[in-house]
């Protein structure tokens, strides 16, 4: 069977930019090319699977005599979108003329001996972009041309002295994904002067890099991404292949897209839905942190990964765990809750260790360890407990006896669920292990961060940081409190008198779901959707409760 793809593709390569600084006087280079950009209907064959590429966006140099090259192509359903040529430049040591490409790179000013003037910008390739700006010259040095774009050439520079780089060419506008965007436009061309690096073009746009400008030494912008979109019939599904980076959406009326924005794979169209796919993050609360030179709270466990085993209409259990309680003086932390989505449960983080009752306590990952009299050893909690795999958690870190000045009394930092908490030390308390750093929610951030050790603040020695994922901070006073919904553990309490520990922070799960799939989640679960920070995606943070979630 075959069916007809409404504006089956718009493959964009990847422009490249200028790299260099002006050399010998005050000259800019040119601006990079757009990359090629093709856009139409075809008709495409159900079932049968097509490689999909998507070109890379060049790389700055790092220096001006770096070599440079084009962007990469992009190819998708047999047709080839051609890389953005890089703009002409003065390197260091010789002049180099602009590159042909998709769109061709505008031209930097030419040998102050004028033997290559004019010069011409880089050829763009039919039916995909256009040349790159010309450059007249000037022996006092001039601006650079601009590069060409997927809708006219770009911009010349004119005989004699110009300060100014030129505009790179237009861009296309393309509705798609049924929202107007505008692709593959050419990079501007340096300045005359001022040494100001070139802008990059925008990922995932095919604009091509801005030239460097003149007086340097200063690079140009890299050239954006690329990005493949097919559109068709919301009648089909698509299923791609590992090795691509992709979402599918609803677009204009009565049709669907998948947008490609890195790698190679393949893509084929199918009449029935895609399994379900379920990407997840459980995150358990995080341990408190314990009193009077107390140990930093453990992280809550954290626990995430890919699943293919859910199944539509199917009713799935979710807790999100609280925070483990401040210590009171002369106590531990309290250890955190568990947080459960189905049948993936991350443990509550461990509480810090007290004066009086020195060991952290075990957990996701271990609480801190306070410190105790001389001849004893203080130990931190040991993360994952109980064990998982990949491991949820690390352990944390060991408290010390002081012997008076110059030798503190200091406390171990909190586990995290990327790292152990660190140990205390002649200098001072132990900072709490780092977290996990996840994209999840379409935004990096951090999850799992200890809590860092209190100090004795008769003693001089530093208080312990805390880990990075919402860790809280030891205190001289009174610990730092973990980061709601991060799953961080509390600071530790400092003795300036005695002083208690900081609560941890409450966990969070995180569920993220292909488009054409929906959740919808019971009462006593507070939930927020995302359904625009990543195209093709449905993103559910739930920060609180207990309560069911049923997949359609």
């Amino acid at each position: 069977m075959r069916s007809k793809s409404h504006n089956s593709q718009l493959a964009q390569a990847i422009s490249h930019s200028a790299q260099y600084h002006a050399y010998a006087g005050a000259r800019g280079a040119g601006g990079g090319g757009a990359g090629g950009l093709l856009t139409g209907s075809t008709n495409i064959l159900q079932g049968t699977s097509y490689i999909v590429t998507v070109g890379a966006g060049g790389a700055a140099g790092a220096s001006a005599d770096n070599v440079i090259s084009n962007g990469s192509a992009s190819s998708a359903i047999g047709l080839t979108s051609q890389g953005g040529g890089y703009g002409g430049s003065w390197p260091s040591t010789n002049w180099r003329a602009a590159a042909a490409g998709g769109s061709g790179g505008g031209t930097a000013d030419a040998d102050a001996g004028g033997s290559s003037w004019p010069s011409a910008g880089g050829a763009g390739t039919p039916g995909q972009g256009f040349r790159g700006g010309n450059n007249a010259g000037s022996s006092s040095g001039s601006a650079g041309a601009g590069g060409g774009g997927s809708a006219g050439q770009g911009t010349d520079q004119p005989g004699g002295q110009q300060n100014t780089g030129s505009s790179g060419g237009g861009g296309t506008a393309s509705s798609l994904t049924g929202t107007s965007v505008t692709y593959a436009g050419g990079g501007r061309g340096g300045d005359r002067t001022g040494g100001v690096a070139g802008t990059a073009g925008a990922s995932n746009s095919g604009f091509g890099g801005g030239g460097a400008g003149g007086g340097g030494p200063v690079v140009g912008g890299a050239g954006g991404s690329g990005v493949v979109i097919i559109s068709y019939p919301n009648t089909y599904y698509a299923n791609v292949s590992a090795g691509l980076t992709s979402g599918t959406a609803d677009g204009a009326a009565g049709y669907r897209y998948t947008r490609f924005t890195a790698g190679t794979g393949t893509f084929l169209l199918q009449t029935e839905r895609p399994p379900l796919t379920v990407e997840y993050l459980v995150v358990a609360g995080g341990g408190g942190g314990g009193s009077s030179t107390g140990g930093g709270g453990g992280a809550g466990g954290v626990r995430f990964g890919t699943s293919v085993s859910f199944v539509t209409g199917t009713t799935y259990n979710i807790t999100i765990g609280s925070a483990g309680a401040a210590s009171a003086l002369g106590t531990r932390g309290g250890s955190g809750n568990d947080s459960l989505f189905a049948d993936i449960t991350s443990t509550g983080g461990g509480g810090g260790g007290s004066d009086t009752l020195a060991n952290g306590l075990n957990g996701g990952s271990g609480g801190g360890a306070s410190w105790l009299s001389p001849g004893s050893t203080a130990n931190g909690g040991s993360g994952n407990t109980p064990a998982t795999t990949p491991s949820q958690g690390n352990n944390g870190g060991s408290g010390r006896t002081g012997g008076g000045a110059g030798d503190p009394f200091a406390s171990g930092g909190g586990g995290g669920a990327g790292a152990s908490g660190a140990n205390a030390t002649i200098s001072g308390s132990g900072k709490g292990g780092d977290g996990i750093l996840s994209s999840i929610s379409g935004a990096s951030a951090y999850y799992g961060g200890g809590g860092g050790g209190g100090q004795d603040a008769r003693v001089p020695g530093s208080i312990g940081a805390g880990g990075l994922g919402g860790g809280g901070a030891g205190g001289l006073g009174v610990g730092t409190a973990g980061t709601a919904n991060t799953g961080g553990g509390g600071g530790g309490g400092g003795n300036s008198p005695n002083t208690v520990g900081a609560a941890g922070g409450s966990g969070i799960v995180i569920i993220r779901i292909s488009s054409i799939y929906s959740a919808t989640f019971s009462v006593g679960l507070t939930t927020t959707a995302n359904t625009t920070i990543q195209p093709g995606f449905r993103i559910y943070s739930v920060t609180a409760g207990t309560g069911t979630v049923t997949f359609t």
